[in-house]
């Protein structure tokens, strides 16, 4: 048979597979469409989920505030006397009791009339305000009713009072941490018109073209991004902008004209090998191809003289190598940037999330060591941290932002503090100047770590019953401080919870030995005023540069833990200028002598903290403010 005739036949082999080839193509492209309404409101439903929780983390703070004000009974008992509005003001400036709440703006209300009002002098009114998914009795959201503002209010059970007496806070709506948190551009609006908003000037423009229509998730046309809505508030409604998913491949050409292109081509080639001049074929096999002789039966038209020199312009298709290497850098949808100080249980780094239109987030990344994978305990406290990390929103301490696996490694996702531990500022404070931290510092950092450690303790279930949280792990190593005076409680990995999915064996003991109390170090169950007699002793660090279990060893330090402060420590407690009193009374051996409560605490501390706030911010600056500021370009 004619080597022309086999070239054609296999020509109309090339376009048949063709034809079929891109049939499959269409079919995939077809379910492809097919799934987009699906991934459509996956993507609507991941950003809501966001905004759910950018919101809750914005609102719980000032919810547990209220609760905590509500149950004030000095402020039961003022309403209760109906003292007037300038009594009830100045109780507000000056009492201790209110020292907790005092920068907060606050209204009392009387049914719908506002009897009087401390810092914002229109409080919104709290009709509407959905009840809080997270603190039972308060309501919670969003008012524009003049500027955006957050809102929460509780009833105050007054006896012989027919209308309804409310506390209500408000607070300032940060709409940039509130897009930082969800991770999207986002926008507040009242139905009619943009409040405030995020992102480029593109994608305020977008989201400026949707309002009015927050009933339903929406896609911006023409602009590859989708849009939902969250009621926040009575009329006020959050939106978030999000990338549309990835859409079908629709790429794949009509079978008729994948056959006539290919066709096209084939029988070009087809052409020109049949046609070619013999001459210049018969010179094309004149030309020496090697030092050996062509075969007997070789000559024109042999293989060697067919093959067409390349056109420019043309590139042969095949292998070019190893495909794109992985990024050594990338941990699952982060990017580690340098590694930190590692815990017992964790590899720790700085790492970036990267989304769309340049947004980028810095993060800590926890990864769980791998040796500690296989250990069933070990998995489940990290989870416990996760899970406690991501509902704990409070602005004194570090939340957690995301958890998850990549591979077969656990991580969490943590706010990235700059700053540093209490233990670190004693050191380098008394490198720098030989002595120990003021009182007022610490009372100062004390304060705020009641602060978190009231909303901790505060804390109820799903069912609407306390979680009874005790950190366990109150110590110097885990309070951070920044160059704004900002305090962190940090490290609730073997937090005392009802619901945790770790327990702890009867008679073992967790913690830091150097910081516990004495029925902590006993192994016996513990309750809040654990956590209270903790913060004592770290005070008390703080203050004088020793500890109070000074044993030789972990076991010797476990046995002076387990009966408590001696004689001798008492004595020195007395001789301190402000903290005698208060360490005197937290760190009581028998609890029903301590603090009741983290409240009760702070308010003895309140006192003593003016103007403390800006000396512990001025003292990181002043002896880590050089290696924050590189840590930060570098993150």
């Amino acid at each position: 048979m004619s080597r022309r005739y086999i070239v054609v036949g296999l020509a109309f082999a090339a376009v048949g597979a063709a034809v079929m080839a891109s049939r499959g193509l269409v079919e995939s492209a077809r379910r492809a469409a097919d799934a987009a309404p699906a991934k459509l409101e996956s993507r609507a439903a991941d950003s809501r989920s966001r905004l759910e929780a950018a919101l809750g983390q914005t609102t719980r703070p000032l919810e547990a505030l209220v609760a905590r004000a509500v149950a004030v009974p000095e402020l039961k008992a003022a309403l209760s006397e109906r003292v007037d509005a300038p009594t009830l003001l100045d109780l507000f400036d000056t009492e201790d009791w209110w020292a907790p709440f005092r920068d907060r703006d606050a209204a009392i209300l009387i049914g719908s009339r506002v009897v009087v009002a401390r810092g914002d002098k229109h409080p919104p009114s709290p009709a509407g305000l959905p009840a809080s998914a997270a603190v039972p009795g308060v309501s919670s959201g969003l008012t524009a009713d003049e500027r955006p503002r957050i809102v929460a209010a509780a009833a105050i059970p007054i006896a012989g009072r027919a209308e309804t007496t409310t506390l209500l806070m408000t607070a300032p709506f940060d709409v940039d941490s509130v897009a930082a948190s969800a991770g999207l551009p986002i926008a507040l609006s009242d139905g009619r018109r943009v409040l405030a908003g995020t992102g480029t000037a593109a994608q305020k423009s977008v989201l400026a073209s949707l309002v009015g229509r927050e009933a339903n998730a929406v896609v911006a046309e023409g602009t590859g991004l989708v849009a939902v809505a969250r009621p926040a508030g009575p009329g006020v409604w959050v939106w978030g902008l999000a990338a549309m998913p990835a859409p079908a491949v629709a790429t794949a050409m009509d079978p008729r004209l994948w056959s006539a292109l290919v066709g096209v081509l084939l029988l070009a080639s087809v052409l020109t090998w049949t046609t070619r001049p013999r001459a210049a074929m018969a010179g094309a096999a004149a030309r020496p191809t090697s030092a050996t002789p062509p075969h007997p039966t070789e000559g024109p038209g042999t293989v060697e003289a067919m093959v067409p020199e390349r056109l420019p312009g043309t590139m042969i298709l095949g292998p070019t190598g190893p495909g794109p290497a992985t990024d050594p850098a990338m941990f699952g949808r982060y990017r580690l940037l340098r590694r930190m100080d590692g815990g017992g249980m964790a590899d720790i780094y700085t790492a970036v999330l990267e989304g769309a239109e340049g947004f980028q987030r810095t993060f800590v990344i926890k990864r769980l060591r791998p040796e500690l994978t296989r250990s069933r305990s070990a998995v489940e406290q990290f989870i416990d941290e996760a899970k406690l990390g991501s509902v704990l929103t409070h602005p004194n301490i570090v939340p957690v932002f995301d958890f998850g696996k990549v591979g077969d490694e656990y991580f969490m996702a943590e706010e990235l503090v700059l700053g540093r531990d209490v233990a670190r500022l004693l050191q380098r404070h008394v490198e720098a100047t030989g002595r120990p931290l003021s009182e007022r510092a610490m009372m100062t950092i004390a304060h705020e770590v009641l602060e978190a450690l009231a909303y901790a303790h505060g804390q109820f279930g799903p069912d609407g019953k306390p979680l009874g949280l005790v950190h366990r792990d109150i110590s110097p190593g885990n309070v951070m401080v920044t160059p704004r005076g900002d305090v962190k409680l940090f490290d609730f990995g073997i937090v005392k919870a009802t619901g945790r999915v770790s327990r702890t064996e009867a008679g073992v003991v967790k913690g830091n030995v150097s910081f516990m109390s004495p029925e902590q170090a006993r192994g016996e169950p513990v309750d809040a005023r654990s956590d209270l007699f903790s913060l004592g002793l770290v005070i008390y660090y703080g203050v004088t540069n020793e500890q109070i279990y000074r044993g030789a060893g972990t076991f010797e330090q476990l046995l002076q833990a387990a009966s408590g402060p001696t004689a001798d420590d008492l004595s020195k407690i007395a001789n301190l200028p402000i903290a005698s009193r208060i360490l005197t009374r937290a760190l009581a051996v028998d609890p029903a002598r301590r603090y009741q409560s983290a409240a009760e605490f702070a308010a003895d501390v309140a006192p003593h903290v003016a103007g403390g706030r800006a000396e512990i911010g001025g003292l990181v600056d002043r002896l880590f403010g050089e290696e924050l500021r590189g840590a930060a370009a570098a993150s």
